[in-house]
């Protein structure tokens, strides 16, 4: 089995992320729910079903 290394910036850059979104994000994303952004934009994706 191969031995994975983490990047320390990519896992602190996430890391602030996830507390940003955690205070000021979206009712999903302070909940921690995990949600899908478009890349270029940075917009959420909509939902399927519209339920909510």
């Amino acid at each position: 089995m191969a031995q994975r290394k983490l990047d320390i910036d990519e896992v602190e850059t996430a890391l602030k992320r996830a507390a940003r979104a955690g205070v000021s994000g979206t009712r999903d994303e302070r909940s921690g729910r995990f949600v899908i952004r478009v890349a270029p934009t940075g917009e959420l994706k909509p939902k399927k079903g519209g339920g909510d």
